[in-house]
């Protein structure tokens, strides 16, 4: 039972022994217990890299609900390790995390912009894990996790073009040309109010229009005195205003004693130019700084109202990858929200410090989150590349994390070049196309390139610009590749087979420019009885004349059928072995 996805049945045991008393069901709950996959992280030795997320994410939540009913300090390690496990090492600047629903090592997100990132359900109950935590200890790090999974991976994940039946997303893709895929969601109104145990506190941690009414102690306890009651107001249009966070409207029943207002100053406000006014009168307060709570304490009175102010700005999110090939990529942030740049290249380099966005990036409106960005895409200038935030993003082509520091370059050499085929980072794959681990041999490692599942077209680009220059054409492009066709069927029975075209696509606009191969159809060579890949199919298109004057990039287009693919990265030898040689002079295409 443990190795299916039992769906956090220890929380279940754990809250029944609650309710019951039953030791029977905490014996139950603990029986549950993957111990041997928890273990590391009781160790604080993060493991996750292979595992399937939302298997365990509701195992740690029967982890964090053991703690709080049994003091088990195992429990409550378990839990806290975990998270800051996933949000350190496996997590995108949306606060979501894992790839196909799986977990890859610690910093190496830079593999896995894709189409298949981010489950839905695992950012759900990352929300519920970061509840936890923040009840055990009421700091604002977790309240801020919070606010940005649920703006980015949760409002993200909905598509209002139709107001009378939104849909919602399984994956939320991340990569170059996004495409949205009609899934779920909930949690809206969680957790946007937290009140101390004694009832003398209320922490504020979401800028949300909202009510919450509570019980307080009464400033006279006279039994005649009657219930006291404070009503908390919020009235907000965080986050599109620019002048103001939100403001508190303080209604009360009774004489209730002093209460405290605890209003989260959020990580991303910087340190300067917060503004709380308690009445009209600017309040001076102790410097909360960002990433704690800046407190009103008073006997509150009906009409009070408080107003609070954190300036957003733009900020840099570096993807969480320590390779170099990496240090340059990056998604874009205003406050809590990730940006989405409307296009369908991940290659953008600003017109100056990418870590710095507010000296490239500028907001277009004051009513309306509208952003644009100078720089150049794909090698071309562009005055103004158009940002929206990622919950605003509709059926638009778009991409989060761009490497800044452009696309690789295949330049013109007249004896001809190599482009550059043996790493999964030398390609972007789209539309279910990923990176998988398959059996090795004397020429690949085992890494290979995954076409996705049957039915579906997907598309594997290589990120590398092929730049010949003015009045110059592509004449020749040669390549070899290997394949197992996965989801075989049983003897006597048949399944159409899959196949694949070579392209060339315009790097800047992502259209097709040729097709320069397309194969038969490829079955013969099993994923699920294998005894060997194909032999190499070798590709060799000459005689082109494809204009290169602007930059071209190669691509492999995929039609699976019934069948899928894997096509072995040779990076033990030299690749696909593609070089592509030019031609001075006219050309046809």
């Amino acid at each position: 039972v443990l190795g299916t996805e039992w769906g956090g049945m220890n929380e279940v045991m754990f809250n029944l022994y609650n309710v019951t008393g039953n030791p029977a069901f905490l014996k139950a709950g603990y029986a549950f217990n993957h111990w041997s996959w928890s273990a590391p992280l009781a160790s604080a030795v993060d493991d996750l890299a292979g595992n399937h997320a939302n298997t365990h994410i509701p195992e740690v939540i029967g982890n964090a609900r053991g703690y709080e009913l049994t003091g088990n300090l195992t429990d409550r390690d378990i839990t806290m390790y975990f998270f800051d496990a996933v949000t350190t090492n496996h997590s995108f600047a949306t606060g979501g995390s894992n790839d196909g629903e799986h977990w890859g090592p610690a910093l190496r997100l830079g593999d896995e912009l894709n189409a298949n990132t981010e489950e839905s359900c695992t950012q759900y109950n990352m929300l519920k894990v970061a509840r936890h935590l923040f009840q055990w200890s009421a700091e604002a790090a977790y309240a801020d996790f919070y606010e940005r999974a649920i703006l980015n991976g949760i409002l993200g994940n909905q598509n209002l073009l139709d107001p009378d039946t939104p849909s919602f997303i399984y994956m939320l893709p991340l990569g170059g040309g996004g495409i949205k895929k009609p899934e779920q969601f909930s949690k809206m109104s969680d957790s946007i109010y937290f009140r101390a145990p004694d009832d003398t506190a209320i922490f504020v941690n979401q800028f949300v229009s909202s009510t919450v009414s509570w019980t307080v102690p009464c400033a006279n306890t006279s039994a005649r005195a009657g219930p006291c009651e404070i009503q908390l107001t919020q009235v907000t249009d965080f986050p599109v205003s620019n002048d103001s966070t939100t403001e508190l409207e303080i209604e009360v029943t009774g004489q209730p004693q002093a209460v405290a207002v605890r209003v989260r100053v959020p990580a991303w406000a910087g340190s300067r130019g917060s503004d709380v006014r308690l009445n009209g009168v600017a309040v001076e307060l102790e410097a909360a700084g960002s990433g704690g709570y800046l407190e009103v304490e008073r006997v509150w009175a009906s009409g009070d109202r408080l107003r609070v102010h954190f300036p957003m700005h733009l900020w840099a999110s570096p993807i969480q990858d320590d390779r170099a090939e990496f240090n340059g990529t990056m998604a874009w942030m205003y406050g809590p929200l990730v940006l989405a740049g409307l296009s369908t290249s991940e290659y953008f380099v600003p017109a100056s410090d990418p870590f710095n966005p507010s000296d490239f990036i500028s907001r277009d409106s004051d009513s309306a989150l509208v952003f644009s960005a100078k720089g150049k895409l794909d090698h071309q200038a562009t005055s103004a590349l158009k940002f929206i935030p990622l919950y605003q993003v509709m059926e638009e082509a778009y991409t989060v994390y761009y490497h800044t520091r452009g696309s690789s370059v295949v330049p013109y050499n007249p004896k001809g070049a190599v482009i550059p085929t043996k790493s999964p980072s030398d390609f972007e794959f789209l539309n279910g196309a990923s990176e998988a681990p398959f059996r090795r041999d004397a020429s690949s490692s085992g890494v290979t390139l995954r076409t996705g599942d049957p039915g579906q077209q997907t598309q594997i680009n290589s990120v590398h610009a092929i730049i010949g220059g003015k009045d110059r054409s592509i004449s020749n492009i040669h390549l070899q590749f290997r394949y197992v066709a996965g989801y075989t069927p049983p003897a006597g029975r048949e399944a159409r087979a899959a196949n694949l075209s070579v392209v060339l696509l315009n790097a800047s606009s992502q259209e097709m420019v040729a097709t320069i191969y397309t194969s038969p159809p490829l079955g013969n060579y099993s994923y699920d009885d294998f005894t060997g890949y194909s032999p190499f199919i070798q590709v060799a298109a000459d005689g082109l004349r494809v204009a290169n004057d602007s930059p071209l990039m190669l691509a492999f287009i995929i039609s699976n059928n019934q069948r899928n693919l894997q096509i072995p990265v040779e990076d033990l030898t030299n690749g696909f072995a593609a070089n592509v040689t030019w031609h001075n002079g006219a050309k046809e295409h």
